[in-house]
């Protein structure tokens, strides 16, 4: 059983990179010309740098050595919460790209030279709204990149828990190989044993959605 979750959480890690770069691309092409703007230039920035300053400390929590499996489970819904926030974010980037989108659609292309002139208005506005949309897009890429590393510091969440699984039943597994248990030793094996199954229980749970997302955008890729 282990050796399967193990084998998941090998998977749920290309899904952890896959995101960023094969659906954040349709507008958020990065410019060979120029840099993107830094974070605290992009529009919504106070909020993706407070996620940002979230992420860090989940992750600078993470770097502590023996976590109880209490300070993971709160680690893992903070990472959920921040995830959800991401993904609220962007969708509202999301929108207001498409409403810029259809007013530059209805301002039309720039006129060319031998066309009349167009009035300084519309001139102004649709280079307000193409640097609006440009910025904008800027922002979804820097979201969509948060969320790619808010996963990964999920996924080492979920691979320690993993880990802390393992141990457990190795150590249950030495246990019942002694000849010598008492009737109330053997007991408390048997009790151990319930808990630790109902952990893997609840990581297949978790990690079972992401692993028919993962075969899904295998799917998608091999079209």
């Amino acid at each position: 059983m282990l050796k399967y979750l193990i084998c998941v959480f090998g998977l749920v890690l290309f899904l952890a990179i896959a995101p960023a770069s094969a659906e954040a691309p349709a507008h958020t092409q990065p410019s060979k010309q120029a840099a993107a703007p830094a974070l605290d230039k992009l529009p919504d920035s106070d909020e993706l740098g407070n996620l940002q300053a979230s992420l860090a400390q989940i992750k600078q929590s993470l770097e502590r050595r023996n976590l109880t499996a209490a300070e993971l489970q709160a680690l893992r819904e903070q990472i959920d919460s921040l995830l959800e926030s991401i993904g609220v974010v962007v969708q509202r980037l999301e929108s207001r790209l498409a409403a810029i989108n259809e007013r530059l659609g209805q301002l039309g292309p720039k006129p060319s030279a031998k066309a009349p002139p167009e009035s300084p208005a519309v001139m102004a506005e649709r280079v307000s709204e193409q640097k609006s949309y440009s910025d904008l897009s800027d922002a979804v890429k820097k979201a969509w990149l948060l969320a790619a590393e808010a996963e990964q510091a999920r996924i080492l969440i979920d691979a320690e828990g993993l880990s802390r699984l393992q141990a457990d039943s190795a150590l249950i597994k030495e246990s019942f190989e002694r000849r010598d248990l008492s009737d109330s030793e053997f007991q408390a094996l048997r009790e151990r044993i319930d808990p630790l199954s109902y952990s893997i229980a609840a990581a297949l749970q978790r990690l079972e959605p992401r692993l028919a997302e993962i075969k899904d955008r295998l799917d998608q890729i091999a079209i």
